[in-house]
């Protein structure tokens, strides 16, 4: 089964952060289930790498695994629920992110491009933010629909609990719809979700169901994806298909394309540029 060790990191220093899970590789029974146990901080193991600070879970006999590659997509026995890796805490404004190029992919503060930790200068996020494992936005295919190519980063999601997830956690969540964030010209998803163990989810099944509940909660999120950017001295980003909220088909339709778009990442059907791969790769 799977182990999760990861939490929350509050950092101020110019020391980027990595966090690394260390679980057993995932078996195909293990797929049938879905990820909830916790590991606290307080028993992760610290060693220093250069500026970086890089934190393993230390279970006896257990082999670390990468977020990205090594966690499943899909979650046994539904068609709308997956599982997501939490990167960034609502309420937080350290711009964490699974590192596609390191080792493991484990999460990390990006940089800026003086290599200062990066912050986000608009203010808290309001949402919890992270990625669905097994994705990938192919940098290689254009979007005949929006005419932008993929950001060459796992499909990102935007969790719509009231309350932080811890970063790192792994949840379960119901995608609900999609936005089509053009973001420096490269096509962006953002999926829409629920951890299907908060409350609100047993109200919340498709898009309809969260703009009639909360379409408070859907303008906060165009609101903040168009302006972040502008407290760095860059442009507002751009919204395809008029800024809508694109339906739960077209969300799951996203999905499946982009999981297609790993597989041929991972077999060697598409070069992998400085991407790290699973070790079998």
């Amino acid at each position: 089964m799977f182990v999760r060790a990861l939490g929350s990191i509050q950092s101020s220093s110019r020391k980027s952060v990595l966090l690394v899970a260390g679980v057993r590789r995932i078996s195909t029974s293990s797929q049938r289930r879905s990820v909830q146990s916790t590991v606290a901080p307080s028993k992760w193991r610290s060693e220093k790498d250069g500026q970086n600070h890089i934190f393993f879970f230390p279970a006896t006999g257990a082999q670390r695994i990468s977020p990205w590659h090594d966690i499943p997509l899909k979650v046994a026995g539904t068609t709308d629920v997956f599982h997501y890796v939490n990167e960034i805490p609502k309420g937080s404004r350290a711009k964490m992110e699974i590192a596609t190029k390191l080792e493991l992919n484990p999460i990390k503060q990006d940089l800026t491009k003086q290599g200062d930790l990066r912050f986000f200068k608009y203010g808290d996020i309001p949402f919890n933010y992270g990625a669905l494992p097994q994705t990938w936005e192919n940098p290689h295919d254009l979007n005949a629909e929006v005419q932008a190519y993929g950001d060459n980063d796992p499909v990102d999601v935007v969790e719509l609990s009231p309350e932080p997830l811890p970063m790192g956690s792994v949840s379960s969540v119901r995608v609900l719809g999609a936005l089509a964030l053009i973001d420096e010209n490269e096509l962006d998803w953002k999926l829409l979700a629920i951890d299907i163990n908060h409350a609100l989810a047993k109200h919340l099944n498709d898009h309809n169901d969260l703009m009639r509940l909360h379409g408070d909660k859907v303008a906060a999120v165009i609101e903040w994806f168009k302006n972040y950017k502008t407290a760095e001295g860059k442009g507002v980003n751009t919204i395809g298909f008029n800024e809508q909220l694109l339906n739960k088909d077209k969300a799951l339709s996203v999905i499946e394309e982009t999981h297609h778009f790993w597989k041929d990442l991972v077999t060697g059907k598409i070069p992998k540029g400085k991407l790290t791969l699973p070790s079998s790769q």
